[in-house]
């Protein structure tokens, strides 16, 4: 009997992260040139893009490929309250909770002080023994 591995990771614990395509088109010369963007002391990388071109497709898989060091937020038109500081506050830190503690949070709401914290933590946690935590 063959057993599958199945990776948990932060995308697991992306309360907004897209549905996973059937099909997908292959993109690894672009991932390939984010992470080579990451260690030439990027830290951010921004994506943009006209509509239905793959951005949002593109960073989930991305994501998928960095379960371990990866934070995303996905904002899709409608609700105005996935736009609020609260919110995007909320989903940010329930990963970096996971990467940090590797258990999904109970987290109903996040403060400003609270998420202070949390992004303290994980640059000190960075330093001792993650590498490229990437957003």
């Amino acid at each position: 009997m063959i057993e599958k591995t199945v990776i948990v990771g932060v995308a697991d614990y992306c309360r907004n992260f897209p549905q996973r395509p059937k099909k997908s088109i292959p993109r690894e010369n672009l991932y390939e040139h984010v992470n080579s963007s990451f260690q030439e002391a990027s830290r951010i990388v921004l994506l943009e893009g006209g509509e239905l071109s793959g951005k949002t497709e593109f960073l989930a898989g991305y994501m998928d490929r960095n379960p371990e060091n990866s934070i995303g937020v996905f904002l899709t038109p409608g609700d105005a309250y996935f736009y609020t500081p609260e919110y995007l506050r909320l989903v940010i830190s329930e990963q970096i909770h996971w990467l940090l503690e590797k258990s999904q949070s109970n987290f109903d709401l996040v403060d400003q002080s609270m998420f202070q914290k949390l992004i303290l933590r994980l640059q000190k946690n960075r330093k001792k023994n993650i590498d490229n935590i990437r957003c």
